[in-house]
Order: structure tokens, then sequence, then C-alpha cells
């Protein structure tokens, strides 16, 4: 059943269409803890039509096949029909070895919906496209005994100047996902430029991520800048450094 699911996502997910999935994830990321038993994922077709989906992990490689993946977690189930304005929870149960205990570690959860067989009897030239939709969120298996919380580690980074380049250092244990990023000579003055078009970069645990500055200007030591990481609930938490 995955082998066949899966052979619609390469030509029919990742097309850009006027169209839109049905079935919502409640939630932009899922916290795995430690001290779970397990966790779930709760999934709605909002649609006026049933559909089949399909549940998998991977490691970070979006063209991976599932069959082939060796995420330490179990998804129940992994295969599921949803009847139109239906829930369904998804349960994720931790399996096989043991994660690093002083840091994060990440995997992606995929939802690919495919839509039924159609009924409709086609004229003579008439075409129909049927799309299958696949979501991928990020998945965080966060350990217990971490030295800080969550909500101090956007605290823990550091910008130095490299050139035309920022380089930004995550010394926390969290993966960290950059909003917006821009640059003032003051802490409240006008920008002199920004990196917000580098939204949504993730920079892992004791890391660090350079960043080439928009028409490789280069900045002074003392600048100031101003940011903010998305949180667990998909907001902003927003915090002001200055360049080394």
């Amino acid at each position: 059943m995955s082998k066949i699911l899966y052979a619609l996502i390469a030509g029919l997910s990742l097309l850009s269409v006027t169209a839109h999935s049905a079935v919502i994830i409640n939630g932009t990321r899922i916290i795995y803890e430690e001290s779970a038993r397990e966790t779930a994922v709760k999934i709605t077709n909002t649609g006026n039509m049933p559909v089949l989906l399909q549940a998998w992990l991977d490691n970070g490689d979006p063209g991976a096949k599932p069959e082939s993946i060796r995420a330490p977690f179990s998804l129940t189930p992994p295969v599921v029909r949803l009847d139109a304005q239906k829930g369904q929870t998804i349960r994720i149960l931790r399996v096989g070895n043991a994660l690093p205990a002083d840091r994060e570690s990440v995997y992606w959860f995929n939802l690919l919906e495919i839509p039924p067989k159609a009924t409709k009897q086609l004229a003579a030239g008439e075409n129909l496209m049927q799309l299958a939709f696949r979501t991928r969120i990020k998945l965080f298996y966060r350990p217990e005994k971490l030295p800080m919380s969550v909500e101090q580690a956007y605290k823990h980074l550091t910008f130095t100047r490299k050139g035309t380049q920022i380089v930004v250092r995550n010394a926390s244990p969290y993966y960290l996902t950059l909003g917006k990023l821009a640059f003032r000579a003051t802490e409240t003055g006008p920008e002199l430029t920004n990196l917000n078009a580098q939204k949504g970069k993730m920079i892992a645990p004791f890391a660090e991520l350079a960043l080439t500055l928009p028409g490789k200007r280069t900045l002074n030591s003392g600048t100031f800048v101003t940011y903010t990481i998305i949180n667990d609930f998909g907001g902003n938490t927003p915090g002001t450094q200055q360049l080394d």
C-alpha cells in the first residue's frame, strides 16, 4: 500500500495549481517530550468528500521512500480513510535506539492526502485532474533534562560579522528557526538592512549558520540585531543582540 501511495507524490503533490488540501493538521510542529509515553497529531477533513491518508516520518530527506526510512518512531494508523467533516488522531510512539540526551533531535512528519476515485462520467474530450497533497511539518524530540527551558533558548543566539556575512551561532540545545532579522545603528533606529528573506532557516543545537548580507554590504561592530524566533506555537519570540 505505501509504495502505491508514495508513487503519487513526485508527480502530483508538488504541482503548482490553484487548489488546496482539505485536510488540516492541528499545529505547525510536533513536540515529543522524552517523559511522554507517546504524542498525537490531530487531523481534520474539512472537505465534502472522503480521502485516503498516509502518514510517515522522515529524517530530513523529503525524497526518501517511506518503506526505506528508519526513524525511531512508530505511527498508528499509518494509513487511514477519513470521511468528510471528520477528525482522526495519529499516535506517534517512540521505538528503537536511544536519542541524544543533551540536545533536541528533529524529524519530519509527512501526511499524504489522496482524493477518492472520480465517479463523474466524462464527456468525449473532457479531462479531469485529481491531485494528491502532501503536508510536511517538523517533529522535535525533546530530552527531559536540558540545561535551559525552550522559552530561554532565543537568548542564546549570537551574531558575528565575517566580511559580508553574518554568522548566527546557536549555543542552546534546541533547534531554533529564524523569523525576522534586521540590523540597526541604534536599538530603535531605522533599519540599515535585513535578512528577512532567510525566514524559516533552522539552526541546529550548538551549530552556526552563515548568511550573506544583501548587496554584500558590511556592518560595524556593535550594530543592533533585532530578530524573532518561531516558537512552539507558531508565534514569534523577539530578541535583541549586538554584532560582535
